[in-house]
């Protein structure tokens, strides 16, 4: 099943309709007794695709068990042609680790890799990829496995900035929705000055879908350090999954913008 916002986009019914409007490449693929079933066991990279490449926004969900062979599942998203595409390898390298895997013009890179307990023969596994705009989250049984960012949107840094004239205080606040950190220049113009030490206050966590509970409440909290290197240019990193607010001393402030880019 494919669901987008409580919506959904697709869902399978092998009884009725067979394999009507997949794509294989590669494999044999059968649909029987209401399942879908790759059966050759001397081939490999074998996939099997449906659905719209406009998609975004989306999540997979489905059941998978493997009856025999030396790994486990391959997970298709983000599909545009046999030449481009993202997956995450279930159970690869012998059935010894999990890795989300993108191609790009037939080139196939590793994004992320993590060990993982080998996928039994005969056992059905219930898998979830949730595909936003700057991640990929993959789930086998409910756990969270991995978090990849989106190689597409990688530089996506979210930041509005404002001026307190009382304090003669520069504002910024920033957003790293990514699962990576960024390496982030900070420009001002319009003041003569930037004190070299600012505050920050930083919310960060390991997962983007960490969440506070009665059990551990402080699990995502707020943590305030202070910036010792600012000027109206500098550099610094944002933390991945991470909102921080700088506060910065100014001096001759006339009109002041302020422009955050990654530094490749």
């Amino acid at each position: 099943m494919v669901t987008s916002n409580g919506v959904t986009l697709y869902q399978s019914d092998f009884a009725g309709q067979g394999t009507n409007g997949w794509h294989s490449y590669n494999g044999s693929w059968t649909a029987t007794n209401g399942r879908y079933r790759q059966t050759s066991t001397n081939t490999t990279d074998c996939r099997s695709t449906i659905g719209d490449t406009k998609w975004s926004n989306y999540t997979i969900s489905l059941r998978a068990r493997k009856t025999g062979g030396s790994e486990g599942f391959l997970i298709l998203v983000n599909w545009l042609d046999d030449d481009n595409w993202t997956w995450w390898n279930v159970g690869g390298w012998d059935n010894t680790k999990d890795a989300v895997e993108q191609s790009v013009n037939g080139v196939k890179s590793t994004l992320a890799q993590v060990n993982q307990t080998a996928i039994a023969d005969h056992t059905w596994y219930d898998i979830q990829v949730q595909v936003t705009r700057t991640n990929f989250l993959c789930y086998l049984n409910g756990k969270l496995v991995q978090t990849v960012a989106n190689p597409e949107v990688v530089d996506s840094i979210y930041v509005s900035s404002s001026y307190a004239r009382a304090s003669k205080q520069i504002i910024v606040k920033a957003v790293n929705p990514t699962a990576l950190p960024m390496t982030t220049t900070f420009n001002f113009s319009g003041v003569d000055a930037i004190g070299r030490k600012a505050s920050l206050i930083q919310l960060t966590s390991a997962s983007p879908t960490d969440l506070n509970s009665f059990a551990s409440p402080t699990q995502v909290a707020p943590v305030t350090s202070t910036i010792n290197h600012a000027s109206t240019r500098f550099t610094t990193t944002l933390p991945a999954n991470s909102f921080s607010v700088l506060r910065f001393n100014s001096r001759g402030s006339h009109f002041i913008t302020n422009q955050a880019l990654r530094i490749p």
